[in-house]
This record gives C-alpha cells, structure tokens and sequence, in this order.
C-alpha cells in the first residue's frame, strides 16, 4: 500500500487498546477510535462502532481530515514507499501447531464423535499454552498471521477475553508499521487445488467444523461479515464458489458478490428454527433440532456432490 500523508499512516484502530467509546450514531459505547502509535486519539467521532450490522458508523481518517479545518495546511508529505508483506517465520508456527491438541476448541469438537485431528492438521491450527486457538493465514508459500481466539469448553467464544481477538503479528511485537503492511488472506486458501468446490463462511470455526462434515468440497472463512474481499474472490475465478454468510449477512454478500458469476450465494434461514439474528452454519448444525439439521446436511452435500 503506498503511503501518501504521515499523519494519516500512523492512525489505526490497532493502536487503541482501552475501552470502547461511544458511538456519535447509535449512542452505543462500541466504538472503537483510531489512535496513534501511542494510544493516543485523534478524536472521538474518528473510529468504527462494533454493531456492523445495527449500526454501520465508520468515520475514516481519511473522511475525517478532508473535513477539518487546515489540514491541508498542516499535513506532512513523505515520499511514497512500497511496504513489504509481513509474513511469519514457520519456526513460530511449527512452535505453536505442534501444540493443537491444547486447543479448547479442539477439545470441544472432539466430543461431537468426529477425530478432527487430521482437520487441524491440514488447516494448520496453533494452540497457546492457556488453550486459545490460532486459526494461520497461510496461502500456501507463507504465513501473512495468525488470529488468537480463545473458547470456552462448550465452544462459543469466551467474551470475558480481552481483547476478543488478538493477532500474532501484535503478540510477538515484531511487526513494524513503519516497512510492512499485513496482507490477509482466506482462512483455508492454502487449500484451494484440492478440489473444484470452495464454501466460505465467515468463521473460522464453522470452516473447520464444516471440513469434517462435509466430504468434497474446500471449506474457507473470510473472518466476518465485512472481510468478504474482492481480491479473495478473484482468486477463485476457476471455482464454483458457496456462500454461507450468518443470517444477518445475507444481502449483504449478495451484493458483495454480484458481478462473481461463479459464485452462489445461499440463505440458511429456512433452518433456524429460533430465528437468531447472527446464526450461522454451525449454530443449526451444533444447536438445531434433529429434523433441521437433516435438511441441512441434504441441502449441502447436493450442491457439493452437483458440482465436484
């Protein structure tokens, strides 16, 4: 990415470790404000609020100094520089996926009468010492980072943890912002020659839940509603692509993935008996009823068994 003013590179939602805000547009306190390399913020109206789907408040540097008074005066211009992809060295991950089976979630799925153990495996997935997951990005050459988040023993996410989610590349202290950047990619993308099929969620652990269930096709997430990208799905282009978005997302993806013609976009309402705003695959497969998740399982294996 390349750098054009020095005051809008050292903001970024990263740098701000306190406690949420409050939001200028719902009046929730979860927004989470940009801040500089210090902790400090710029302001208090220049952050995300948390309730993407509720909410959707997100006021960009960018955006924010366009509108305010002599920046143009006091901006500070650098010579563009190229920045380097950060990448993990596979001696750390080797460290912490020789250690999966310490994974709480691991632990969790285990009990469902599935050996995920070869999913783990094939899906590169780390543990720390206190049991949290790390779900690699790998795409098949290199590890861009890792996502640390921890669950509690009946497999939802444990949200007393602070933060939520943690990256590698912040907890090793050994990215610098300055000559690298963290270029995402899939979870699972390291995976997509093994089959003509690709499904994509949006959580990691509905992709590894799905690999074990569901024979022949290649399970990805994209990490969450908004993190569905367009170089992620041009990456794809020779694939007969799934969606399974949460069911609050659905129109969402849809338009996200309009000009894809090889994707498809499904709507797993019909099966949430509950009607749970949010739910998603692995809810109806975990907590659903016997009847629903039957006609799940159908549902997802024809359009697997149709298209391999």
């Amino acid at each position: 990415m390349i750098q054009i003013f020095e005051k809008k590179r050292k903001l970024s939602l990263s740098n701000y470790k306190g406690k949420y805000l409050q939001c200028p547009n719902c009046g929730k306190h979860r927004l989470k404000p940009y801040a500089y390399d210090d902790g400090r913020i710029e302001s208090e109206r220049l952050g995300r609020c948390q309730r993407e789907v509720n909410c959707g408040y997100h006021l960009k540097p960018s955006e924010y100094f366009k509108d305010k008074k002599g920046f143009e005066n006091t901006a500070t211009f650098a010579r563009p520089v190229q920045k380097q992809m950060y990448t993990l060295d596979k001696s750390t991950v080797e460290k912490f996926t020789n250690n999966y089976q310490q994974s709480t979630l691991f632990q969790f799925l285990q009990q469902t009468g599935i050996d995920f153990s070869g999913v783990f495996e094939k899906y590169k997935i780390g543990a720390t010492k206190v049991g949290a997951t790390i779900f690699f990005q790998f795409d098949g050459s290199v590890f861009r980072t890792g996502k640390l988040i921890k669950y509690l023993e009946n497999g939802h996410r444990d949200k007393s943890a602070r933060p939520p989610v943690l990256w590698l590349h912040n907890k090793l202290n050994d990215f610098d912002e300055d000559k690298q950047e963290i270029r995402q990619c899939f979870f699972g993308r390291h995976l997509i020659d093994r089959s003509n099929v690709i499904c994509i969620v949006e959580s990691e652990k509905t992709a590894l839940l799905c690999a074990g269930l569901f024979q022949g096709a290649v399970w990805m997430a994209c990490g969450g509603r908004t993190q569905l990208s367009g170089i992620g799905l041009s990456e794809l282009s020779r694939k007969k692509v799934f969606l399974f978005p949460d069911s609050d997302s659905v129109l969402y993806w849809r338009e996200k993935t309009r000009s894809y013609g090889n994707c498809e976009v499904i709507d797993t309402a019909e099966f949430d008996e509950q009607k749970k705003q949010g739910s998603d695959i692995a809810d109806y497969i975990l907590e659903g009823s016997g009847d629903a998740r039957d006609r799940l399982f159908k549902k997802i294996s024809k359009l697997i068994q149709l298209n391999i």
